[in-house]
């Protein structure tokens, strides 16, 4: 985070990067204090209904916000490296405070419309059934197609943009001669690779773009078990 505020100053990119690092430092509460503090005393939803439901619905704000910050971040990289004449114009000034400000007001939406995960201290993870690993079979009702359409739309416009970075950068190579290897190696990064930390797999975002799976994979092998012991 350090690193990046040194390089805030001009440069929009690591604007968005930065507040992509804080709400990634906010998730942590979720992810690593919440789950463990959880995990540790065995709590499933009875155990604290309102705590575990405020601590799920923060988790779906946090990721909800992060992962269209950081489409964002893919049509910035991609407007940056076409015309960065073109890049000030729409993400110059107060206009970036609206592309970031955005994202942080439909993750808090999120929390009002959307059904969060629930923790499970039986399977130490969180899944859209509260019920998970004592009552079977219920699944289909705890199900959100709305988390599904969020996450299959960030996939889709993450693929698209950066496959559009990707023949930006091989036009403007091919037709600079291949000059653009003069950029410094930081300035590559950025562009081409970004935020190397959100390559890293977070356990508590992979659950949550997951939990349907989890929960029809868990009741399978529930199922499985059942019928071994018969």
């Amino acid at each position: 985070m350090f690193s990046i505020w040194k390089r805030m100053a001009n440069s929009h990119c690591y604007k968005i990067m930065f507040a992509i690092g804080v709400i990634d430092m906010a998730t942590i509460l979720a992810a690593g204090f919440f789950t463990g503090y959880l995990g540790y005393f065995g709590y499933v939803f009875c155990s604290s209904p309102k705590f575990i439901y405020f601590v799920g619905a923060y988790a779906a704000c946090c990721w909800s916000a992060e992962s269209t910050m950081e489409v964002i971040l893919a049509i910035n990289r991609c407007f940056e490296l076409l015309s960065s004449e073109l890049a000030r114009k729409i993400f110059g000034g107060k206009k970036l405070l609206l592309w970031l400000g955005l994202p942080i007001l439909y993750g808090l939406s999120v929390i009002l419309w959307s059904k969060p995960v629930i923790f499970s201290g039986i399977y130490f993870s969180w899944f859209l059934n509260p019920h998970i690993g004592y009552i079977d079979g219920v699944n289909q009702e705890y199900e959100n197609p709305l988390t599904a359409v969020h996450n299959t739309l960030i996939i889709f416009f993450l693929l698209i943009t950066y496959l559009t970075f990707f023949i930006i950068f091989v036009i403007k190579s091919k037709l600079a001669g291949f000059e653009s290897s003069q950029q410094s190696y930081s300035e590559i990064m950025v562009l081409y690779n970004g935020n190397n930390g959100h390559l890293q797999t977070r356990h508590l975002h992979t659950r949550y773009m997951q939990t349907t799976f989890d929960t029809r994979l868990t009741d399978r092998l529930l199922q499985t078990d059942t019928d071994i012991n018969l």
